[in-house]
């Protein structure tokens, strides 16, 4: 028997969705910058956003993972018990 455990696929679907939108917009923002556009502020902040929504995606990614690492035990646990027949916790 082979057991996965990994991200539901919502999860990975929103991620994907997260970066490729970071990717976008660093690519339009960077664009405005080389076409010329006049800039209302600082030009630092248009570089900076892209990369903090790359680094808060996969900051939130190993966050979810360090949550989720306890579950990991308890979910094998259960499976090794299931498929015993009992289903009493180990003593």
């Amino acid at each position: 028997m082979r057991i996965e455990l990994r991200m539901a696929r919502f999860v990975r679907a929103f991620l994907a969705v997260w970066v490729a939108a970071a990717i976008v917009l660093g690519g339009m923002l960077l664009y405005a910058v080389v076409a010329g556009w006049p800039s209302q502020g600082d030009t630092w902040v248009i570089f900076a956003l892209p990369c903090f929504f790359l680094l808060a995606g996969y900051g939130l990614s190993r966050f979810s993972r360090s949550i989720a690492r306890a579950d990991r035990e308890v979910l094998l646990q259960f499976i090794r018990r299931a498929l015993d027949g009992t289903m009493e916790p180990d003593s």
